[in-house]
């Protein structure tokens, strides 16, 4: 009320209205970025996803309440990735809602595979996942030993092979 049209025109319409019709802040992107930045963000869980594409169709929501929290965590996924794909200016921040949504999707694929179900779809996800950690464990290890190492600092080096070495024990884990 202080300042009045002046706060309205910059605020509402400015910054949302003008923000998701118009490239007034330079940041243009494929249609297809949101949903490139969910997957990637939710990495190095994204195989998981898969499953849980597949076993949409079989929710009941009114008959579980596993499936109405399942059928939820869909919706608040797709809403704000399929709203802001359609925003001419995108930056990764404004789904970043999504994360927790997608975490409890991925959660309960995950736990599916701990209980012992093993669908193959779900047994490809778990084993995909594990070369996805060891693949990005070895990554980290050989690029922050090229930026950080002098080969003098013992337990350096130790944080810097602690991601690799919880990996393989996680796939050791997976083996048996």
């Amino acid at each position: 009320a202080r300042h009045g049209w002046e706060f309205v025109d910059e605020f509402f319409y400015r910054h949302h209205i003008r923000r998701y019709l118009t490239n007034i802040y330079h940041h243009p992107e494929p249609f297809y970025f949101f949903p490139v930045v969910a997957l990637t963000g939710a990495m190095p869980w994204t195989f998981f996803l898969v499953p849980a594409v597949f076993r949409l169709r079989a929710l009941r929501p009114r008959a579980t309440a596993r499936d109405s929290m399942l059928a939820l965590a869909w919706v608040w996924v797709a809403w704000p990735v399929i709203f802001f794909s359609f925003s001419v200016a995108k930056l990764p921040g404004y789904i970043l809602p999504v994360f927790p949504a997608l975490a409890m999707i991925i959660g309960v694929e995950v736990e599916r595979f701990w209980n012992g179900e093993r669908e193959r779809r779900l047994s490809v996800a778990a084993w995909l996942t594990a070369l996805l950690s060891a693949t990005l464990a070895v990554g980290f290890a050989v690029y922050t030993n090229d930026q950080l190492m002098n080969g003098t600092n013992w337990w350096r080096m130790g944080l810097i092979y602690l991601p690799a070495a919880v990996t393989a024990a996680t796939i050791l884990l997976l083996a048996a």
